[in-house]
């Protein structure tokens, strides 16, 4: 309604953004329950990394700690040295990260336990009409 006092003639179209699945960087793919109890330092360089951590502990990830860095952030060796001693000490098992990040992060030497979250977008039909006209 209030899209409409703007511009009555706007379409409006609902969408959604849900977990679908971890990746490891072999490319293995792992189901959502993979994450059920795990000790895990979410990794992210996302606007919102309460939305990222919330989805963990939807999936019931155990979250030992949140290292989160400014939208975009570029990742150097040294913020991967620093989060492997963080996870360490908070005794998180696992690294996971959003797919984003993961393909910020390939250039760098990657520890084994870093896997990334795999995330699908669905819409409503007519949107993907009308963005076709």
């Amino acid at each position: 309604e209030e899209i409409k006092t703007y511009n009555p003639d706007a379409g409006i179209f609902f969408s959604e953004h849900k977990p679908v699945g971890f990746i490891k960087q072999s490319g293995e793919n792992l189901p959502l329950d993979w994450a059920k109890d795990k000790d895990i330092l979410a990794l992210c360089a996302i606007a919102n990394p309460e939305s990222f951590k919330k989805t963990l502990k939807f999936l019931g990830a155990d979250i030992k700690t949140v290292s989160s860095y400014r939208d975009h952030y570029e990742f150097k060796q040294t913020d991967i040295i620093s989060d492997l001693q963080n996870a360490e000490e908070c005794s998180a098992e696992w690294i996971v990260t959003t797919e984003k990040d993961m393909i910020r992060l390939r250039h760098l030497r990657l520890p084994e336990n870093l896997v990334s979250l795999s995330i699908e977008l669905s819409a409503d039909e007519k949107f993907f009409e009308e963005a076709a006209n």
